[in-house]
């Protein structure tokens, strides 16, 4: 920073600074400092041009170091900065995951999470062939949003709230926790989830703050799920609680499903009775 050593100060009680010294100080703080040199020194231009200088500097370094914090806020920071603190967190922005290849199929008309679908013409894989590729979350906000989740986590709040919090955070007021119980947490996004949602799926549910011992299920529909209370869709114009177990750490199929009915002689697939937890009714996925 240049020093002015012609700039002149009118001298008064209060050590009044004239706009061009004013404009140099560029801050209160500094103006607050240099009213309290003492009267002998009011009238020392150039020791008063030099102290502005040198104030003017540090006042510049205390505001930067002041605007640190916010660059480092998990909610105002963008980047490198955003980076820093996922990889503090534990949560990187890449993630090795199974269904980032597209696999050659038909899609359906209601797509769930899972591998692409591609045409027979488009560049893909037989299912089952693709292995495990890499996925980044380059996007800030949907970076951000795993992060809040990836911190209910780092602090073991395993409770439904903090679930229903983190899953709000990633996808939305429409996302929910329908059903909690032994061993197994059933979560809902309430919508249909975009592509680039569909493809992150399994980074999504390592974020989030489920007990490492708990099996996750996903509810995939978008009606209001059958029940009585607050948030259930009675019984008329909703859909049954369907829920899909998810392991987001494997590359196979999930596990085989049971359904509720009566068992016969040839039964494809594995019927179960009512009081079974582990099944599902015949039209869910």
């Amino acid at each position: 920073m240049a020093i002015d050593f012609d700039a002149t100060l009118t001298a008064d009680s209060s050590l009044t600074v004239d706009s061009g010294l004013a404009d140099a100080a560029g801050g209160s703080r500094v103006l607050d400092l240099l009213g309290k040199v003492t009267t002998p020194y009011r009238e020392a231009e150039r020791f008063l041009a030099y102290l502005t200088a040198v104030l003017s500097q540090v006042d510049a370094a205390a505001k930067a170091i002041e605007r640190i914090p916010d660059f480092f806020d998990i909610d105002t920071a963008q980047g490198e900065q955003l980076t820093f603190i996922g990889k503090r967190l534990g949560f990187p922005r890449c993630h090795c995951v199974c269904d980032a290849t597209p696999v050659y199929g038909i899609a359906c008309d209601d797509p769930v999470p899972g591998p692409p679908i591609a045409g027979l013409c488009d560049e893909a894989v037989f299912r089952g062939c693709g292995g495990s590729s890499s996925y980044c979350l380059y996007d800030d906000e949907a970076y951000r949003a795993h992060l809040v989740a990836r911190r209910y986590q780092m602090l073991g709040l395993y409770d439904i709230e903090s679930l229903g919090a983190s899953l709000r955070a990633v996808w939305g007021a429409t996302a929910w926790v329908p059903l909690a119980r032994r061993g197994q947490v059933v979560i809902a996004p309430g919508r249909v989830l975009t592509d680039a949602e569909q493809r992150r799926f399994s980074i999504t549910l390592r974020a989030l703050p489920i007990a490492p011992t708990m099996e996750i299920a996903v509810h995939y529909g978008t009606a209001p799920i059958a029940g009585i209370g607050a948030g259930w869709g009675g019984a008329c114009g909703s859909d049954l609680l369907c829920p899909t177990v998810v392991d987001p750490y494997s590359c196979g199929d999930p596990p085989s499903k049971l359904f509720y009915g009566i068992e016969g002689s040839d039964t494809d697939p594995v019927v179960a009775g009512l009081g079974d937890d582990d099944a599902v009714f015949a039209a869910c996925p």
